[in-house]
């Protein structure tokens, strides 16, 4: 009763299923208006998720390069 759910955050395999899977993400999204929070995509993937309503990205690897 504590916790508030503000969104959902997804990491889709990194293939030609991530469009499956921000599919679905974005659909579970638009079902709970109460959610204000749809994370998805990364680097590589970031443009596509931008396309499937992400309002939050996880860009790191642009930023910082990768890791060692």
């Amino acid at each position: 009763k504590n916790l508030k759910l503000r969104g959902i955050m997804a990491i889709p395999k990194a293939n030609k299923q991530s469009i499956e899977s921000f599919t679905k993400m974005k659909d579970l999204y638009n079902r709970h208006q109460y959610l204000d929070t749809l994370s998805m995509g990364m680097s590589k993937d970031y443009i596509s998720a931008i396309e499937y309503n992400a309002n939050m990205l996880r860009i790191g690897q642009q930023i910082f390069g990768k890791r060692t």
